[in-house]
């Protein structure tokens, strides 16, 4: 979904979205590594989902319609 945005000239959409889950992700690893005491399992946990926000906000993005007329849905 990266390479689409990327050949779209959407790169600020995909700034907006990475920065956003960063914060998401600072948040998570404090509260998951230190303040629950999962440690490494913790870090791994938070990992994995903040690259599947990232996926996710991606393709609600192209399939909602603000992506323009990039994306006429299934054929």
């Amino acid at each position: 979904m990266a390479k689409f945005l990327q050949s779209q000239s959407k790169i600020m959409v995909m700034a907006v979205i990475s920065v956003s889950v960063l914060i998401l992700h600072t948040i998570f690893s404090w509260l998951l590594m230190l303040k629950l005491n999962w440690g490494l399992v913790g870090a791994a946990v938070v990992l994995n989902a903040s690259w599947v926000i990232i996926d996710l906000a991606q393709f609600v993005y192209i399939i909602s319609g603000t992506c323009g007329r990039a994306w006429n849905g299934f054929s």
